[in-house]
């Protein structure tokens, strides 16, 4: 088989991975999450009613926070939230699409993952990525469920394919710089060790010359992303955001 049949062979058959994925993962989601999948942790129980309780009170009342209580105040701008209530304005607030919140952020995350990877490596390495990625019982479990993990598994995956692509110029290190900084604010904020990944890969690739101007181009993006997300999100409840961060 020639080079360009097998591409366009490995092609098919991530599509047809991620067909076959989308349907699997869209499977019962009403159904209980499983009983100490992890431990004894209850989170699938817990975590994912808080991260879209928000967004179900815009939807139902008009208003995020009926309590008056701004200390979730990062729950109530979080990106999954945000999504979250878009979606229930479209469809309805119950827990079945509250959940398809956590797979689409989890599916287009591994779309951006397998576009980044197009770019350097050969078709079966996407393939094989794909089918990795959707047959993962912990991503399974956990995908299917809008928590701030999902946010955060979205945003790598975009920062990833905007420097697999544009990591070198200057524009794309200023997107990834700002994809790191949505990631930590809207996402969760472990996301800012996104933030040394591009670091370093950037250090070890760019020419000598270059290596500190590029430096400077991403961190300069993130802080300046980073103080404007942080004023438009938290501007009247800095201290509420801040003592959460703690």
């Amino acid at each position: 088989m020639s080079s360009g049949r097998l591409r366009i062979a490995f092609l098919i058959a991530t599509l047809a991975l991620m067909i076959a994925g989308w349907w699997w993962w869209n499977r019962d989601l009403t159904a209980d999450p499983p009983v100490n999948f992890s431990g004894i942790s209850q989170s699938l129980s817990t975590d994912p009613a808080l991260y879209t309780y928000h967004a179900r009170n815009r939807v139902l009342f008009g208003k995020a926070d009926l309590l008056g209580d701004s200390r979730w105040i990062l729950f109530e701008k979080s990106f999954a939230g945000m999504l979250a209530t878009e979606w229930f304005r479209l469809t309805s607030p119950d827990i079945a699409h509250g959940r398809q919140v956590g797979i689409v952020l989890s599916f287009t995350g591994l779309i951006f993952l397998l576009l980044g990877l197009w770019r350097h490596h050969r078709p079966w390495v996407v393939a094989v990525v794909a089918a990795v990625y959707l047959s993962n019982a912990m991503l399974y479990v956990y995908g299917r469920y809008p928590f701030l993990e999902t946010s955060l598994m979205f945003f790598a995956g975009l920062v990833f394919f905007i420097y697999s692509w544009w990591g070198d110029r200057w524009w794309g290190l200023c997107l990834a710089g700002t994809g790191v900084a949505l990631a930590t604010f809207t996402g969760k904020i472990f996301g800012v060790l996104l933030l040394p990944a591009i670091l370093s890969s950037d250090w070890v690739l760019a020419t000598h010359g270059t290596r500190l101007k590029r430096t400077g181009i991403a961190l300069g993006s993130f802080a300046a992303a980073s103080v404007l997300l942080v004023a438009l999100l938290y501007g009247s409840h800095l201290a509420d955001a801040f003592g959460f961060l703690r």
